[in-house]
This record gives structure tokens, sequence and C-alpha cells, in this order.
């Protein structure tokens, strides 16, 4: 994203095609244009896998290699239609299945709407999938930073300066 930093903490009200599909920050798709820098570090975060996957030790064969959130559809939020983000291959069903869904602290965070706060915490609670299942002998360490970019809560995530 290209991004200006505004007051207080980096903000600005940008459109929410930003992004890639796949590497789309979870705040890009909720929260209607309203978001930081941060999304710059999750989309990292999501090449980075793809990186990793390049190291034979982790991936032996080319045609193993996949994104890391490979959703197939993302939508308007539409909390009040009975098929809302019930899709599996929908973008944020995939990143949840990986990083697992955000609790409360997370949700409250969000400048988002109402009706996305309720989304959020009316989803069935998933843990999250460690890394290192999915980028089998990868170094721990690339997994850690890993982790610290795709943190579903933008304040948690990692910044560049402390990568």
């Amino acid at each position: 994203g290209e991004g200006k930093e505004g007051k207080g903490p980096a903000a600005t009200l940008m459109t929410s095609h930003v992004v890639t599909r796949w590497y789309r920050a979870p705040e890009v798709i909720l929260c209607r244009g309203n978001y930081s820098t941060s999304i710059d570090v999750w989309s990292l975060g999501c090449i980075f896998a793809e990186i990793l996957q390049m190291q034979k030790k982790v991936c032996s064969e080319w045609r193993g290699r996949r994104p890391l959130f490979p959703g197939r559809s993302c939508f308007p939020l539409s909390p009040t239609s009975n098929t809302c983000y019930k899709d599996e291959s929908d973008q944020l069903n995939v990143i949840f299945s990986v990083i697992g869904t955000p609790n409360a602290a997370a949700i409250g965070h969000l400048d988002a709407a109402d009706d996305v706060r309720g989304y959020l915490t009316r989803l069935k609670p998933r843990a999250p999938v460690p890394l290192a299942s999915i980028l089998p002998n990868a170094n721990p360490l690339a997994l850690d930073l890993l982790k610290c970019m795709l943190a579903f809560d933008s304040v948690d995530r990692i910044t560049i300066e402390q990568a």
C-alpha cells in the first residue's frame, strides 16, 4: 500500500482494492479503508512464506509450492446474509484457517464498524496452525518472524524497524 503517515499512529483512508487478494491484510478486508502501513508487513509476510517454500528442505517439489492464503473470493461484509463468509475458500476463512480466529482484544483494536465486530465475535473459534506444519524444516527464526508478520492485530504485527 502507498499510505501516508497521519497524525498519531500511521493511518489513512484508502481503497480496499490496494492489494492482490492473497496478500491482503485482514484489516483491508474488514475495515473499509481504515488501515495503516502495517498492511505492507502482512503482504511481505505472505511473500516471505512463498520464498521459504523455494528452499528444497522446506518444499522439495516445485509443484508443492503455493501461496499461504489462496482464497478464491473476497466479498464485502454482509452480516445479514445467511452465507456471510461461510465459504471455506473465502479469503478471511483461508486466513483464519492458518492464523486462527481473532480474540476479543484484537477485535477491539479494529477501526471497524459494529457489524464487523459482531461478525468476528460470532465466528467459531479456531486455534492457529503451527507454521512449522505448513513449512516443515524451515528455520525456526524465519518461522518466528513470519508469525510476527502475520499477526491479525495490526497493533501486534511486527514493524519493518523491529524486523
